[in-house]
């Protein structure tokens, strides 16, 4: 009779953890990381399974955690494997320190073609930094990917690799730029609210997307969106502080508002230094 090999720590942990996903049950993923952390002290180099206890830390919101637990390891060792340097990446993100989330991404770019890694891999980094880009509302950037792998290419490998609504999201972003970019050129008093605001914001990036509603395709608004560095502040008193700085700039362009008789949004963007 052939030897029956026992499975491998890492992936019990695994297959756990995606049980625990599916039952929505907190106390089951709390239990799962206490046995995580007593079989890493045992053998602490477990990478996969370091990777699991990582993936539940960030499920619980305990991002700070998560981080610690992967630079901890990454200052033992000396390096990890690329998939938990992209989970960094994607922790950063979390974190709202996109330009960290973004240096990390960009040198596992490097990394990847330097050293011949699976395309798999590389798509998920290509699709990480959409998720980055799209998150500091950077369009510049997102465009640069789109003209770099060519729409239908891009489109598809985002929609392989993420959730299909962050997929739709980046998508629907990229092709209202190119709206708003139409719109800028046909009405009046949109352009005069982007300008008033371009005079205001000088030394910011201003631009529009034309936004829609995934559920109500047809109803479209003009979004400006104002990219700043964002203060470090926590996430609840960053939401508030950004509401604020919505409002003053919406005070700016409501003449041209009442002018065209037609809604129009203000959101800033960017990225938290700390």
């Amino acid at each position: 009779m052939a030897k029956i090999i026992p499975l491998s720590k890492s992936f019990v942990f695994s297959e756990r953890f995606e049980h625990c996903i599916k039952s929505g049950d907190e106390r089951c993923l709390e239990q799962l990381i206490e046995e995580i952390e007593k079989h890493l002290i045992i053998k602490p180099n477990d990478e996969d399974s370091l990777l699991v206890l990582v993936y539940a830390l960030q499920y619980l919101g305990r991002t700070d955690e998560a981080i610690q637990r992967i630079e901890s390891y990454l200052s033992t060792y000396g390096g990890a494997s690329p998939y938990l340097i992209l989970q960094l990446s994607s922790l950063y993100v979390d974190k709202l320190d996109f330009r960290k989330a973004l240096l990390i991404a960009e040198n596992l770019e490097r990394f990847c073609k330097e050293s011949n890694l699976p395309e798999e891999f590389m798509n998920r980094v290509i699709a990480q930094k959409a998720v980055i880009f799209y998150n500091m509302r950077d369009i510049e950037s997102i465009c640069k990917l789109f003209e770099s792998f060519g729409e239908e290419k891009l489109t598809e490998l985002l929609f392989n690799t993420l959730p299909s609504s962050t997929a739709s999201n980046i998508l629907s972003f990229y092709r209202g730029y190119q709206k708003g970019l139409k719109l800028l050129s046909k009405n009046k008093w949109i352009r005069e609210a982007f300008e008033k605001l371009k005079e205001t914001y000088g030394k910011e990036h201003v631009y529009l997307v034309v936004e829609s509603d995934l559920e109500y395709p047809d109803w479209e608004t003009p979004c400006f969106y104002i990219l700043r560095e964002l203060p470090c502040l926590p996430i609840e008193e960053l939401a508030k502080w950004k509401l604020k700085e919505e409002d003053k700039a919406f005070e700016l362009i409501e003449p041209f508002i009442r002018k065209a008789d037609e809604l129009m949004l203000v959101q800033i963007g960017g990225s938290v230094r700390c």
